[in-house]
């Protein structure tokens, strides 16, 4: 072999040797940049999974605080429900009480009310001129009268003529409804139905008529009677067709010895006649004297007290 040769065998060995190196040094670098790849994703994974089991621990102390919430949300949501009741329930008993107070006052005014009334009306009764107290009590006094028919025959029992009688006294009204107090002696009896045919000789009661006689001269016919023998008092009613204006009563304790006394009736044949007078004695509860003048027809009248009017 040429000496030339030897040496280019030499130069390509070595060339050959030299890239090996090369390809060696390359592959350790290349091995080494691997090995740090490989280190730093293991390290980042590991830091990932320590992130990911912070992230995961942080979330489930988020929903432990957010179960907590909700279950203070949810008491406190119970809490409202209560208290709202509570509220309602107050309220109705609040409502309630305000109401009873309310109709506790009402009936407050209304007693109130009446009491301030009466003290009006008293002050009325006595600021009012007796003119004008009378005026309101006229329209209530009536006429009570009783009619008889009668025939009258001649000796020979002919017909001669038809009478008629009447006979009476007063009498007030005492409820609006048509009931009227009078007098039981103002209705004459059957005896003296007997008295009328011995005083007329011939004459026959053919007819009894009884009516109530207003001021406007407006009659009606009296259907009922009720009479008490004792007091003689006799309480009657009539069918009208308007509304009465009563007069009110008055009991024996509220009338006193020297009171002022008017007595209205229709005496003699005057309608409505006044006379005045005071009481004189109250001797027992079942009567009272007075000194006012009283004549025929005045049987049943009303005696007026400023006080009782």
């Amino acid at each position: 072999m040429r000496l030339w040769a030897k040496y280019l065998l030499v130069i390509t060995i070595m060339l050959l040797v030299a890239n090996v190196v090369v390809l060696n040094y390359q592959m350790l670098n290349v091995e080494n940049e691997l090995i740090y790849r490989t280190d730093y994703l293991l390290n980042y994974t590991g830091y990932l999974n320590s992130g990911l089991v912070q992230t995961g621990a942080v979330v489930l102390d988020n929903q432990k605080q957010i179960d907590v919430h909700a279950q203070l949300l949810g008491t406190c949501m119970d809490n409202l429900y209560n208290v709202t009741n509570t509220i309602k329930n107050n309220q109705v008993l609040a409502n309630n009480q305000i109401q009873t107070v309310a109709n506790q006052l009402d009936g407050v005014r209304e007693v109130y009310g009446r009491q301030i009334q009466t003290v009006q009306d008293e002050v009325t009764k006595i600021q009012t001129p007796d003119s004008e107290m009378l005026k309101r009590v006229l329209p209530s006094v009536v006429q009570v009268e009783t009619v008889v028919s009668i025939a009258i025959y001649d000796v020979n029992g002919i017909f001669v003529k038809n009478e008629k009688l009447r006979m009476g006294g007063s009498g007030v009204v005492v409820s609006s409804g048509g009931m009227i107090l009078t007098c039981k002696h103002v209705f004459p009896t059957p005896s003296d139905m007997n008295e009328i045919e011995m005083y007329f000789p011939g004459a026959k009661v053919t007819g009894i008529s009884r009516l109530v006689i207003f001021s406007d001269n407006k009659e009606y016919k009296i259907k009922h009677i009720a009479v008490s023998d004792k007091a003689d008092v006799a309480l009657v009613s009539i069918d009208c067709d308007n509304v009465l204006t009563p007069v009110p009563l008055s009991y024996f304790d509220n009338v006193n010895v020297g009171d002022v006394v008017w007595v209205i009736g229709n005496p003699c044949g005057f309608s409505q006649y006044i006379t005045k007078g005071i009481v004189g004695k109250i001797p027992s509860d079942e009567y009272i004297m007075l000194d006012a003048d009283v004549n025929p027809g005045n049987s049943g009248g009303p005696k007026i007290g400023r006080a009782h009017v």
